[in-house]
């Protein structure tokens, strides 16, 4: 076989070769950024449940004082603000999973465009656009449910920090009993904001976290 042949043969190996180990790196890049978009959704939804328990035990612990079934009203007190803390705390972590699911949504759906130069066959290139727009739309309906459903809690949350500032300086029963109607506010509001967190979750497990 002539130099010339051979030399080209080895050529066209080796392309291939380089071809096809660039398709697998892609590949896998791809899987990669998928799994990590999952993550995030999942660890966002995660983090909002958390804040809806959360703020479940704070209203237990605030009630007991309210309604005089607490054992010790000072220790009861020290416990509420401390979980007020840990709410709030709660809450900016729900925020940055959010912001971090929305960065990886960002980050897979404009590597997906990319892909899409890459086709040769305008049938499966229409099809894959097709698919990245729905996509695209069910992360955005995901983040607005759990972007709501974090804003939901701001109002009740201030909400209670006011009335915990309140019987901060004066646990008396007198003091106590002067709150009542803001109790009954109070809970009221936690009521209807639960549940309607509560729905905002329920719309947002029914958002696949697969990318497709």
């Amino acid at each position: 076989m002539p130099y010339r042949t051979v030399r080209i043969l080895i050529l066209t190996v080796v392309a291939c070769l380089i071809l096809g180990g660039s398709a697998v790196l892609a590949q896998s890049k791809t899987a990669k950024q998928a799994e990590s978009l999952s993550k995030a959704a999942d660890d966002a939804k995660k983090q909002v449940r958390g804040v809806v328990e959360q703020l479940g035990k704070m209203l237990t612990g605030y009630n007991s004082i309210i309604d005089g079934s607490a054992k010790n009203a000072q220790s009861a007190y020290k416990k509420l603000a401390g979980d007020l803390k840990s709410t709030e705390k709660m809450l900016q972590g729900a925020q940055k999973s959010l912001q971090a699911m929305n960065k990886e949504a960002d980050k897979f759906f404009a590597d997906w465009e990319k892909d899409l130069g890459e086709f040769t066959n305008e049938d499966l290139k229409q099809k894959s656009m097709a698919r990245l727009e729905t996509s695209k739309s069910k992360y955005a309906a995901l983040g607005e449910s759990l972007g709501q459903a974090g804003d939901a809690f701001g109002p009740l949350v201030q909400n209670l920090n006011d009335q915990i500032l309140f019987l901060g300086r004066d646990l008396s029963p007198e003091a106590i009993q002067d709150l009542q109607g803001e109790a009954e506010a109070l809970n009221q509001q936690a009521t209807e904001v639960t549940e309607e967190v509560k729905t905002l979750i329920a719309s947002a497990d029914a958002k696949p976290v697969e990318a497709d």
